[in-house]
């Protein structure tokens, strides 16, 4: 007859020596997991930065009902309205004016 039951072994010096280099092992192993995670958490976190980004974006974009764009416009002189006009290579459509600058207005010789 048999009963499984825990008690106290002592241990040997060699044993001692043993686990301690075991615990060294271990805190050195978690300290390259914790590295790992830290990057991990940071690609993640850029990702969802990212992503908040773009939601917040677009919801602006929803409530303004237009979108910001970011583009080379070419640039055309009104000298009748007084105003320079970007248009959108896009769409052809002129995106923005703003009245003409004092060098703008002199006439050019070419």
């Amino acid at each position: 007859m048999t009963e499984r039951i825990f008690y106290n072994k002592v241990l040997t010096p060699k044993e001692i020596e043993n686990l301690k280099i075991k615990i060294a092992d271990s805190v050195l192993e978690k300290q390259r997991i914790d590295k790992l995670k830290l990057e991990d958490l940071n690609t993640y976190n850029d990702k969802i930065e990212q992503i908040l980004f773009e939601i917040s974006s677009m919801a602006l974009s929803i409530e303004n009902g237009s979108e910001e764009m970011t583009e080379y416009c070419e640039m055309v002189e009104n000298f009748d309205k007084n105003v320079m006009e970007y248009t959108s290579p896009t769409t052809g459509e002129i995106v923005f004016k703003r009245e003409l600058t004092a060098d703008e207005r002199q006439l050019k010789i070419k």
